[in-house]
């Protein structure tokens, strides 16, 4: 028996291709680093660079994917002032003149303590744009994993701890060259990248053929794609 899956776009794979992963267990050769350093399977800024006097880290490496998932970990350990963002598609990293999109993480202040803010932002033609945001719960620092999707129409989810957070289209950027982490002075690690050819957890019609014995049997209906870590 053959098995094979057909979609719009013709015969694909039944499940998501890993394109690329880390881990930081070691120090990657195909990363640039400013600022920052590999720490205990931790990406972490060292305090070595500033931007404007304040402590800074920028590390990238190159990725061209524009449809998938992009899955990482985001563990907070010190400083909770500033900010810390993810490129997950950008054609560059410097703030001004690279397009992207980007989560990012601050700290909000309360009358008992603070939560953590995730915003989506596309930076296009050097206009800086909030396209979501999701407020996290209230506590103490923690780690946060962070998953992101992408379709071919545009359609950008992000899910926070496996719940559903931001939810938008748009299709002003459809080009990367590099997967960017930034954080101006707020101590927030990067760890456990996964980067996948297809969005997951979507559906997708499509038609299954089984051929057995020579007959073609035609299945239509539509899969879920449902990833396990």
């Amino acid at each position: 028996m053959i098995l094979l899956c057909v979609t719009a776009l013709g015969p694909v794979q039944c499940s998501a291709a890993l394109v690329w992963s880390e881990d930081f267990n070691t120090v990657p050769l195909d990363w640039y680093f400013w600022g920052c350093d590999v720490d205990e399977g931790w990406l972490r800024m060292n305090g070595s660079e500033e931007v404007l006097g304040d402590p800074a880290c920028l590390a990238n490496r190159s990725s061209s994917v524009t449809v998938g998932t992009w899955e990482f970990d985001l563990v907070e350990l010190g400083s909770t002032s500033g900010w810390l963002g993810v490129w997950f598609m950008a054609d560059g990293s410097d703030f001004a003149t690279s397009n992207y999109y980007a989560v990012q993480l601050t700290r909000s202040s309360t009358a008992t303590g603070s939560i953590p803010v995730f915003g989506l932002y596309r930076n296009f033609d050097g206009a800086k744009v909030k396209l979501d945001s999701y407020d996290g719960p209230e506590g103490p620092l923690a780690a946060h994993h962070i998953a992101v999707t992408r379709n071919s129409a545009g359609r950008i989810r992000v899910s926070i701890n496996e719940t559903p957070a931001m939810d938008v289209t748009d299709t002003e950027i459809d080009e990367s060259t590099y997967f960017v982490f930034w954080a101006i002075i707020m101590d927030t690690a990067l760890d456990n990248i996964f980067v996948y050819d297809d969005p997951g957890d979507g559906i997708s019609e499509l038609v299954i053929l089984l051929v057995v014995g020579g007959a073609v049997i035609i299945v239509a209906g539509a899969v879920i794609w449902k990833r396990k870590r």
